[in-house]
């Protein structure tokens, strides 16, 4: 009986190790001649958040991919993806100028958008980022490095 609980319980937790694993770090990225390199978390924030539209001197222009936004949101802004329409549309009819995200769900026509404005960046999951896309670092970590603050859920989650 003590051997097949300890089988079961061996074979949680690769279970768990396994689910922690696949997880997907989401990248942030720009063109890849632009001159910024790092974004802290509250700068991203404000930026998605339109308090900030320039960074490191450049106007920035904000980009979605759309199937990582949920997660993207929720970790970044503290917001489901409605609250996070809201928060623009009321940003929007209250006059202000900044311009919410353009949505794309292909990791192509985000590459061609990153292109056409250099002072663009946008999030996707870091097996999405092609030739041409500049991973930039948030808070000096890599998406792959320990302590990365933007995760995509598990199959599992």
């Amino acid at each position: 009986m003590k051997t097949h609980r300890l089988n079961i319980l061996c074979l949680l937790l690769l279970w768990l190790a396994i689910g922690t694993s696949a997880r997907a770090q989401i990248a942030i990225v720009a063109n890849d001649s632009a001159a910024v390199s790092d974004v802290s978390m509250n700068d991203l924030k404000r930026l998605y958040l339109g308090s900030l539209s320039t960074f490191g001197g450049q106007q920035i222009t904000l980009i979605e991919y759309t199937p990582a936004a949920e997660t993207f949101y929720k970790s970044t802004v503290n917001m489901t993806i409605l609250k996070f329409r809201q928060h623009w549309l009321k940003m929007v009819f209250s006059g202000r100028t900044a311009t919410p995200p353009t949505a794309f769900s292909d990791p192509t026509e985000i590459n061609q958008a990153l292109s056409k404005k250099p002072g663009s960046i946008c999030f996707l999951p870091l097996d999405k980022v092609v030739k041409g896309m500049k991973i930039l670092t948030v808070d000096h970590k890599m998406p792959t490095d320990s302590g990365y603050a933007i995760q995509t859920p598990s199959k599992r989650d």
